[in-house]
């Protein structure tokens, strides 16, 4: 089966699974090949494309790296930076914040917990939680992924939401050709309605505070482009430093993975045993999956509006 017909086999596969909407794609070199399948729902009409948004959830978390990785390469910080060093204003207790640093939060071994036990909170709710915290292990000695860690990257980067992530957003991925659908979820339009697993629609909660762990939408298209950019480069020699920086391993993460910034490295989940650099992304109403093997130059994405898991297509779109 040739590429094209497979990436359509796959989507209306998962249509035929339950799935309300999805849009499946690989890209080959320079090849892009995307196709939807399903209803957007809602009030949304048609098929859902190319271009349709849908909310990325913990896919968001490597693109947020890439914005790390940018202002590392061009000196306006250090992975090696303590988040007490980098929020002054917050008054952070020495212990921990003192000796959590950017790489620790990018490689998911801060020690802090997945989230914070408050639920939605304002500017000075969060920050009083994250002071009262203790975390179970030293940081920089043990993986444990953790949204909040994610979340801190993206305050340390806007100055603790001084700049709006969407404006770091476009500075960061602007010379990246084809990744304009990528926006903040508070600035994005046309998104497909999310659905749970038995295809009803479904509230799906915002989390301004936490936009760079899992706020972000995107279009198939757009994240397409932003993993092609690995291997076919973006023109800017700071952003293809960069991507480069953000897939380099960097510690052990689980099972046979290791962890770059905020990307996997090896098995890909439902792989049976095929290795990539990968994120998943699960929100209520929404699934999500981007992966990428640079030494095939092939890249994978599956973005659904429904809670059902899309792993198992994002793996096999992976394999040639």
């Amino acid at each position: 089966m040739n590429s094209d017909a497979k990436v359509r086999e796959l989507a209306e596969q998962a249509v035929r699974n339950g799935h309300v909407g999805i849009v499946a794609g690989v890209v080959e070199e320079d090849r892009l090949i995307i196709a939807g399948a399903g209803r957007l729902g809602g009030a949304g009409v048609g098929i859902p494309d190319r271009l349709t948004s849908f909310r990325i959830a913990s896919v968001t978390k490597p693109i947020t790296a890439t914005l790390l990785a940018r202002a590392v390469i061009r000196g306006q910080v250090g992975l090696d930076r303590t988040i007490r060093e980098l929020l002054p204003e917050w008054e952070l207790p020495a212990d921990p914040y003192g000796t959590i640093t950017l790489e620790h939060l990018a490689t998911h071994r801060s020690g802090l917990p997945h989230g914070l036990p408050g639920g939605p909170l304002d500017l000075a709710g969060y920050i009083r939680e994250l002071a009262g915290l203790r975390p179970d292990t030293r940081s920089g000695t043990q993986y444990a992924y953790s949204n909040l860690g994610a979340q801190l990257v993206g305050m340390a980067l806007t100055g603790g939401t001084r700049e709006p992530f969407g404006t770091l957003l476009r500075d960061g991925l602007g010379v990246i050709p084809g990744t304009a659908g990528i926006v903040d979820q508070l600035e994005g339009a046309g998104l497909a309605p999310g659905h749970d697993a038995a295809g009803e629609p479904c509230p799906t909660p915002d989390y301004p505070l936490g936009v760079a762990s899992g706020g972000l939408i995107a279009s198939a298209e757009a994240l397409l482009n932003l993993v092609r950019a690995h291997w076919a480069g973006t023109g800017d020699a700071d952003s293809d430093a960069a991507l480069r920086l953000t897939t380099t391993p960097r510690a052990d993460a689980f099972g046979d993975n290791r962890i770059g910034l905020l990307w996997h490295l090896g098995p890909v989940p439902d792989g049976d045993g095929l290795t990539g650099i990968w994120h998943n992304g699960s929100l209520p109403g929404y699934r999500s999956f981007l992966g990428f093997r640079p030494d095939v130059r092939r890249g994978a994405v599956v973005l659904s509006n429904t809670s059902k898991s899309v792993d198992h297509l994002g793996a096999e779109l992976l394999r040639p």
